[in-house]
Formats: structure tokens, sequence, C-alpha cells
């Protein structure tokens, strides 16, 4: 069910606990049961890794892999995934009813909510980076039918991926953006005029975000049939769930969001005292 997440965390996987609740605390029990079978608890997992890809990759290539090896230290302890967990209970609990937590929980386990998600939690969490790709490539000498990939495209479309993506990327980039000009002590560029230049790329981020979510889509529901996935599309359209998704984006986007702010503002500081006397890392000069 947090489909939207694996898009965003196959380049970017939170959470094996929340904050603490009574015994009698139902509402609390609720929101701890369904965070456990929706694969919450592995929403923002893999972003250590995408930073430890990214330093390798920069290491290879750096004229100073010393400094290269020390600012990524720096800001893989800034990557605070506890702070992001509390922010998406924190908003599970002051926006979600009972009856919509109900409503979801009898859905995921239920046996095919419990299957469904079970697909998804494990292509979330998938450890060999090349999967995706090769399954992809394995496609050529067995198309799927394109009932099937017309399926997965109503899929993404009916869950507005490639909007709810698009959206998250920009906030992601504002906030990293905010956190460099924090950090490298520079004068923050006028919002709108980020705004503005986000919004030039907006029809191209969204295509190839679209793209990027069918792709996905094909990969993690490979083990479920059509009619599986007819069902599931049939419960997305409820209240509940409709309600119930709009609070985990939102919680998403800010838990991204304040942690992409927190790791720009520990970059610039970093390369100030690396490079003491450089410019600002977020100086367009």
């Amino acid at each position: 069910m947090r489909n939207a997440v694996i898009f965003i965390v196959m380049l970017f996987s939170l959470f094996s606990s929340l904050p603490a609740h009574s015994a009698g605390d139902d509402h609390g029990n609720l929101i701890a049961r369904v965070v456990e079978l929706d694969g919450l608890d592995k929403a923002f997992d893999a972003i250590p890794a995408v930073f430890e890809s990214i330093a390798s990759q920069r290491q290879l290539v750096s004229r100073n892999a010393p400094d290269e090896q020390r600012l990524h230290t720096e800001v893989m302890k800034t990557i605070d995934l506890e702070t992001a967990r509390k922010t998406v209970a924190g908003h599970l609990a002051a926006n979600a009813d009972d009856e919509t937590l109900k409503a979801v929980l009898a859905w995921l386990e239920s046996p095919l909510g419990r299957k469904i998600s079970r697909e998804e939690i494990n292509a979330a969490t998938e450890q060999d980076p090349t999967a995706m790709q090769r399954y992809l490539a394995s496609l050529r000498s067995a198309p799927l039918p394109r009932e099937r990939i017309e399926l997965m495209q109503r899929y993404v479309a009916q869950k507005r991926m490639a909007e709810v993506l698009t959206k998250i990327t920009r906030n992601v980039t504002i906030a990293m953006l905010t956190g460099l000009s924090e950090g490298g002590d520079c004068t923050p560029d006028d919002p709108e005029s980020v705004e503005a230049e986000l919004q030039e790329d907006y029809g191209a981020v969204l295509e190839n975000m679209r793209q990027q979510s069918i792709l996905s889509a094909i990969f993690a529901y490979r083990k479920i049939t059509d009619d599986e996935m007819e069902q599931y599309m049939r419960f997305m359209t409820g209240d509940s769930y409709m309600k119930y998704d709009g609070i985990i984006r939102e919680a998403i986007d800010d838990g991204m969001s304040n942690l992409y702010r927190a790791i720009g503002k520990k970059m610039a500081q970093m390369q100030r005292e690396i490079h003491p006397g450089s410019e600002c890392i977020c100086s367009k000069e």
C-alpha cells in the first residue's frame, strides 16, 4: 500500500518504532498495527543506502578522497530516521480517526491485503539494486500482455503517483536548498524565483515520474494477478482509504522535507569547515 514511497525511495525507504502508547490506548494500538502491516516501518530505511552510493561514486572521482569521506561521515550522522518516524506517527495520531484506521486494518488483515503489502515491502526493501532492471530486461523476450501494461498505467493514474512524487520532489528540493543556505550562512534564494525555476521543469519531471512509477509498479506487483489488482484498486476508491492515503502522503512529505533540510544544512556547514573561506555551497555564482 505504501507503493508511493517505493518510487521516491527506490531512490530514497522509515520506521521500526512509534511513540510509546499505554496498553489501553486503543487509538495508538490501531496505529501501531496499521504501521506494522502496511510496511510504514520500512518507509525511509533506504535513505542511508542512497547516500552511501553517492559517497562511493564521489570518492572514485574526487581529488581529495579523505575530505569526501569526512563529509560523508558527518552527513550520515545527520540522517535522523527516528525523528522522521515520529513525524509520520504524529500525523496518523492527529488526523486518522478510529473508523478510518479500522477500515484500512480490515483490508490489511485480509489474505489479499497481506499478500499485496508483502510484495510492496519486498520491492521497497530489495537489496539487489539491479533486481528491477533485470526483471524489466527479461520482459523483452517475454513481453507482458497489453492488458497488463494498461492495468498498471490505470493504477498509477488512479493513485496520482506522478503528481504526488513530483510534489514531494519539489518540496524536498526547496527544503535542501533552504538547509544549504542556512548551513552556508547565505541569503536564501527568493522562494518565488526557486518556484518559478521548478515550474519550468514541471512537465518533464511529471512525465519522468509517471514513467518510473509505471515501471516500478510492473516490478512491485509482478506476482499479483490482474483480478487481485482490480480488487485492490476498488478498495482504494473507498473514502477510508482515500483519507488514510492523503494523511500518509502529507506525513511522508513533511518527514522527507525535514530530513533533507537537515542534510543540506550539514553539507554546507562541512563545506565551510573543510574549505574555510569558500563560497556558500548554494551560491549560483
